[in-house]
């Protein structure tokens, strides 16, 4: 009875955390983020150095070579056309070296 009374007493007085609006909006806010994709080459074959060089595609660029393209001009279709693209070295990324005589 004594031990009842304590506890009672004890819980009483203790009182339950409650969170204020300024302390749950900071706990819900999304802090910003920055991050990279990174895909490990290692995945696509057992052999490590077997692998091709991602670095390209990890700039948001695309490998040279030659590409069928659908030409556009003022979102009016022009053609399909096969298209090299040569990669330009002060970039790092790939740029159309078109000679057909298409201009825009």
């Amino acid at each position: 009875m004594r031990n009842q009374l304590f506890m009672t007493r004890y819980y009483s007085s203790v009182t339950k955390p409650v969170l204020t609006p300024l302390a749950l909006a900071i706990a819900l806010a999304p802090a910003p983020g920055w991050a990279e994709n990174y895909f490990n080459p290692a995945f696509l074959s057992d052999d490590p150095s077997a692998v091709a060089d991602l670095s390209t595609f990890s700039r948001n660029a695309q490998a040279a070579g030659m590409y069928r393209v659908d030409v556009y001009l003022n979102n009016t279709f022009l053609a399909t056309r096969d298209i090299a693209f040569q990669a330009v070295k002060t970039t790092g990324k790939s740029a159309p070296t078109d000679d057909s005589g298409l201009r825009a």
